[in-house]
């Protein structure tokens, strides 16, 4: 017969699974999920930074862009523009094609509404003052899809956060973001500005 194990060696062992147990499942419960997250969080900055130095590009082409629109009259096709016989219309037309492309990204439009046009640098700009929502992918997308659009479209003012809800969702959903977005287009120059 094996001799029996003296009581306070067994009161250590029992007391060392123990602790080996409740290490375990704090790795499980909070240390294995929140390396998780950070890491996506990390994915997302990571995407982020990248989008930034991608508009910073832009931004450091501005001069060169300045330039080029100075001929715009004579070389950029018609479509280049704000469509309209008239600022109102003009951006009404502007207002569309936001709400247009942002259906098609995906992202819920919750405003819309018109900003005071301005003059720079001989150039004239109409706006739409954006309000949306939806995933981080389709918010991407609706930035990118303005960005890409036939138009002359410019971003000039953007404003990202969190939603409220954001934080309640799970870990597998992307998280929601809401985005107030200042959007300006080209008005040819000879399309009777006052």
């Amino acid at each position: 017969m094996m001799p029996e194990i003296p009581r306070a060696i067994r009161r250590r062992w029992k007391f060392f699974a123990a602790t080996i147990t409740m290490l375990v499942a704090l790795y499980l419960i909070v240390v294995s999920p929140l390396a998780a997250l950070f890491g996506r969080q990390s994915l997302r900055l990571d995407q982020a930074r990248a989008s930034l130095n991608r508009y910073a590009t832009t931004a450091a082409k501005e001069p060169e862009v300045r330039k080029f629109a100075a001929l715009a009259n004579e070389v950029i096709p018609d479509s280049t523009f704000l469509e309209g016989g008239s600022d109102g219309a003009r951006s009404a037309s502007l207002q569309a094609r936001l709400k247009e492309i942002g259906g098609l990204a995906g992202v819920r439009i919750q405003s819309v509404r018109s900003l005071e046009p301005f003059n720079d640098s001989g150039l004239r700009y109409l706006g739409a003052h954006l309000e949306l929502s939806g995933t981080v992918s389709a918010v991407h997308a609706a930035l990118a899809a303005i960005e890409e659009n036939e138009q002359l479209l410019f971003v000039k003012n953007a404003l990202l956060r969190m939603s409220a809800g954001a934080l309640s969702t799970s870990t597998t959903q992307e998280p929601a973001i809401e985005a107030q977005i200042d959007v300006y287009g080209l008005v040819k120059e000879n399309a009777g500005v006052p």
